[in-house]
């Protein structure tokens, strides 16, 4: 009554296959996606010390799946240009967070005479 279940090896082995050429394919596109950003223009981006509360001690850039580390140290890297815009972005994200939060707290200049005179954002 009880059937002995023979291993399916071709199946097992195509399905291997399958799944290595895929990975194959996967890391080839990365590469060629990473040979495409070493192509672009360099731009020089600095993230300063003061930004380590926010960022850690390297700031971690990652755009479709290639990761770059930029160090919070004040020196000037040079970076691929989607990289270097994405920094910059993040950099003024946070200033613009420090501004609304000086903004905030700054309760003798927060007094208004007539309602909507202050703008906080």
């Amino acid at each position: 009554m009880a059937e002995e279940k023979k291993p399916k090896t071709e199946e097992s082995t195509s399905k291997t296959k399958k799944k290595a050429d895929n990975v194959q394919t996967v890391e080839s596109k990365r590469r060629a996606l990473a040979t495409e950003y070493r192509k672009q223009e360099k731009i020089s981006v600095s993230v300063s010390p003061m930004y380590r509360p926010y960022f850690g001690k390297n700031m971690h850039v990652s755009i479709n799946g290639i990761a770059v580390y930029v160090p919070c140290d004040g020196k000037v890297y040079k970076l691929p240009k989607a990289f270097a815009i994405e920094v910059m972005s993040r950099i003024r994200k946070v200033d613009e967070m420090l501004t609304r939060k000086e903004r905030m707290t700054s309760i003798s200049n927060n007094v208004e005479s007539s309602p909507g005179e202050l703008r906080f954002f």
